[in-house]
């Protein structure tokens, strides 16, 4: 599970050191009906229209699977 959340934030451009630290804290504080957002796939880190912004993270295409 861990890997499918740590390969889901990478698809997604998400440094997933700052996605954990943020939703392990937040989990604990979310309703039932609301924890959908906190997937990778949802969540946006609180400053997430700041170009230096720490939660995102530049994706580098992989050479080796073009070929």
């Amino acid at each position: 599970m861990i890997s499918s959340l740590l390969e889901t934030c990478r698809l997604n451009g998400i440094n997933p050191e700052v996605y954990l630290t943020t939703v392990t804290g937040r989990v604990g504080r979310t309703r039932a009906q609301a924890l959908d957002t906190l997937l990778p796939v949802n969540w946006r880190p609180s400053d997430a229209g700041n170009p230096a912004d720490p939660g995102r993270m530049t994706i580098v295409p992989d050479a080796t699977a073009a070929a």
